[in-house]
């Protein structure tokens, strides 16, 4: 179930966990959402997904089972041929969520992050946020040249006149 507000038992840290993996992997919601649905796995979809990284989840078992399985097939790299390429081609270099001491995590080590009872992993603690992708050079040239335009539009007249005696 989600809701506006932060649950009560979610820890910070599981949401950091979440959110670092997905960056670490260049995953989107959807990508998630694909695999999981191809396995039938309990969750998460991309329902649960956005919601649990900002902590406005309280999840049944079945969704904390889900991140088990689902991070057990990529660690596996069980990627069903059902899957589009393009996300599928994301999964076969993605890494598995593992603990500090190494081992994958499973259902019960989620719950874990969950409740706070162990730490965000090392491994995705500080992911940082990937850099926008830049505007084709057209886009920024067009929004340049509108731009310019709306402010133009906006002067009077005579100030239209100053400006072209000013660029003649």
């Amino acid at each position: 179930m989600t809701s506006k507000t932060p649950a009560p038992h979610c820890a910070a840290s599981f949401c950091q966990t979440l959110l670092g993996w997905q960056r670490l992997n260049g995953w989107s919601q959807q990508d998630v959402h694909e695999l999981v649905s191809v396995h039938r796995f309990p969750g998460p979809y991309s329902s649960q997904w956005s919601p649990a990284c900002r902590g406005l989840i309280d999840p049944k078992p079945g969704f904390f089972v889900g991140l088990g399985l689902f991070n057990q097939a990529v660690a596996e790299r069980n990627l069903p041929g059902t899957m589009r390429r393009a996300r599928r081609d994301k999964f076969v270099t993605a890494q598995p969520l593992t603990l500090d001491d190494g081992r994958i995590a499973t259902a019960a080590d989620f719950f874990a992050l969950y409740i706070g009872a162990i730490p965000c992993p090392e491994q995705v603690a500080n992911v940082p946020e990937p850099e926008p992708e830049p505007a084709p050079a057209a886009e920024v040239e067009e929004a340049g040249v509108a731009g310019v335009a709306a402010a133009i539009a906006q002067l009077s007249p005579a100030e239209r006149l100053q400006l072209v005696a000013l660029l003649s």
